[in-house]
């Protein structure tokens, strides 16, 4: 392929370490949602079988809410326990007068000492999807982070999508994919770089709990159901849109129209031809020493 101008084939200019996606917006709020319902359809749960919730008013904290869904669902299912869920923005979460008695939101920001009122308060702590956040920072920050809030003996549920893209078309991989997919997932690898963002890590999770002090750590893999593909990849080519948005703010109007371009191949692509871009989404699991 020729190198692009505008530079989504190749690195050009200096690295930017902002935040791609809007922080508000009935459509990054619609994205988040999907996202959480295809991520129960794929992996069969919210908070992983591997933490235990039979206990009675347990203190759960979801870092990075977002819309706020998996606490807000995940209210019904656990009456006795109290949810808080933390974000550096209530820009997409409901109103208070819809929220459930026992969710609560906080602002917190993981990149800031963690407040003394929530050392040591939690039973159980989950992040997902957190990598866009952190950039060159890299998540060991993070565990450090959440040790603090986390009790003796509690868990920390990380869940997180895979970067390297395999193509295929129609069921059957591709070694050079089809041409506009293909052109897309070099396109993607080239934003994160842009973007400052090492994702090596996210195969290595449990490697990083592991150094990080956790205990009983267990990582899990979860590939796309076949039935699945269509509304993942409407899932992928919406969050693609809405990077570009960011990439118009951060580097330009023309690297976004580039990847909004690219965006609207590959989809004629997959409507036509059942192009796909697959990738597995992690669920690491560990706890913290008594």
């Amino acid at each position: 392929m020729a190198s692009s101008k505008l530079g989504l084939d190749t690195v050009e200019g200096e690295q930017n370490n902002e935040y791609v996606f809007s922080s508000g917006g009935y459509s990054a709020s619609a994205r988040l949602n999907l996202q959480y319902f295809l991520f129960g359809w794929q992996t069969g749960f919210q908070i992983s079988p591997l933490v235990p919730t039979n206990k009675e008013n347990l203190m759960i904290a979801d870092v990075g809410t977002g819309s706020g869904i998996w606490p807000v669902e995940l209210s019904s299912k656990l009456p006795s326990a109290t949810i808080d869920a933390f974000d550096v923005t209530k820009n997409l979460i409901p109103r208070a007068e819809w929220l459930p008695s026992n969710v609560h939101f906080h602002h917190l920001d993981v990149f800031e000492p963690v407040p003394a009122e929530y050392i040591g308060k939690y039973d159980v702590v989950h992040i997902r999807f957190f990598a866009p956040v952190l950039g060159k920072t890299g998540p060991e920050p993070v565990v450090k982070f959440v040790l603090q809030m986390l009790k003796p003996g509690g868990i920390l549920q990380w869940d997180e999508r895979e970067t390297s893209f395999r193509i295929s078309e129609n069921g059957a991989s591709k070694s050079g994919g089809s041409q506009a997919t293909q052109s897309l997932s070099s396109s993607i690898q080239v934003m994160f770089k842009i973007m400052g963002h090492d994702l090596s890590w996210i195969t290595r999770l449990d490697e990083v709990f592991d150094s990080g002090g956790l205990v009983d750590v267990k990582k899990e893999q979860y590939s796309t159901p076949n039935e699945m593909h269509a509304y993942q990849m409407d899932l992928f080519f919406q969050t693609l849109e809405e990077a570009s948005i960011g990439m118009d703010r951060m580097r330009g109007k023309g690297e976004g129209d580039e990847l909004r371009t690219r965006v609207a191949a590959a989809y004629e692509e997959h409507r036509l031809c059942g192009s796909l871009m697959e990738a597995d989404t992690v669920v690491c699991v560990g706890r913290k020493a008594h």
